[in-house]
């Protein structure tokens, strides 16, 4: 074996190690919670010590970031099946309402990504772009194809997204505090109806 050979067997183990160190990590958080994921309990059925997670993780902040990273992979998933549509107005609704599927389907992830103080949270302006956020991205590209068929008024598209974002994430916010005690059902329909006044008042 050549020395490069080897290199590349190292850096093959060491991405194996932390994906299943990952895999672990991401399992106790969605049975137990996050309080679960610990350098200890994550090591001990890899029968790693858990200072050996440190080579892979350099904290234990960093873990709790590739786990909500993992969560991201899904949420794009659900934003992403909004975009067979046929028209603009219907791939902007159909996005707003993929936010509200993922965070009922996904409870644990969505609380994590959007609810819980992390170091590494994407932060406004600078990080909501198409470099660190597609997810956001696809929000506001919704928001720019509307402004450019005539559907919105125009204006900031960052800026109307990002709004737009923190109406319905106050709603499913409301919704996990326990203000809408109906049952899911009910909520969807409510949620539905919000999003197109809030649509409509945004219309030109």
């Amino acid at each position: 074996m050549s020395v490069d050979d080897g290199r590349r067997s190292s850096i093959a183990g060491a991405a194996g190690t932390r994906e299943r160190i990952l895999k672990v990590a991401t399992r106790l958080f969605l049975r137990e919670g996050l309080d679960a994921v610990t350098m200890r309990c994550v090591s001990a059925p890899l029968g790693l010590t858990a200072p050996a997670i440190y080579r892979h993780f350099r904290a234990r902040d960093a873990l709790v970031s590739a786990i909500a990273e993992e969560g991201f992979v899904i949420f794009e998933r659900y934003l992403r099946c909004a975009l067979v549509a046929r028209s603009a107005g219907a791939r902007l609704e159909r996005v707003l309402v993929q936010y509200l599927e993922f965070a009922l389907d996904h409870p644990s992830y969505y609380g994590l990504m959007f609810l819980t103080p992390r170091p590494t949270v994407r932060t406004y302006p600078r990080e909501l772009d198409r470099k660190h956020s597609p997810t956001f991205t696809i929000l506001v590209d919704r928001i720019e194809e509307g402004m450019a068929t005539g559907l919105l008024r125009p204006g900031d598209a960052r800026e109307t997204a990002l709004v737009t974002w923190a109406f319905i994430h106050g709603m499913v916010a409301l919704k996990r505090a326990g203000r809408f005690p109906q049952g899911d059902g009910a909520f969807r329909g409510l949620y539905r109806r919000s999003v197109r006044r809030w649509l409509q008042g945004l219309r030109s």
